[in-house]
């Protein structure tokens, strides 16, 4: 799983866009239920906008636990989220629903 937004806001108050990129790969698979199975999770947020080009990247078990690791990141670098703009093919309803929870709670920080 590959999924892509495009997301919109400032850094150091000046406008500025990022992408963002959430990676999902089985971490592993029950045997009695081949069905089920975990997700280990990479979001890397890349500033596409400014000289500094910064990125930050975070892994987890969860897409949550990745953003709540990725909070510190925008927290230094004086990042604000303003709105984001799915880009990939695939969806998921979940991460769509969490990210923009997670950019509105970045919004006028």
């Amino acid at each position: 799983m590959k999924i892509t937004y495009f997301l919109t806001g400032s850094l150091d108050d000046v406008d500025n866009d990022f992408e963002l990129i959430v990676k999902g790969k089985p971490a592993y698979f029950d045997t009695d239920h081949p069905k089920d199975f975990k997700y280990h999770f990479t979001v890397i947020l890349h500033d596409i906008t400014s000289e500094y080009k910064l990125s930050a990247e975070q892994s987890g078990p969860s897409f949550l636990l990745c953003l709540n690791d990725l909070q510190e990141f925008i927290t230094r670098n004086y990042i604000q989220l303003h709105s984001m703009v799915l880009t990939s093919t695939q969806r998921n309803a979940e991460i769509d629903h969490e990210l923009q929870r997670f950019v509105s709670a970045n919004t006028n920080l």
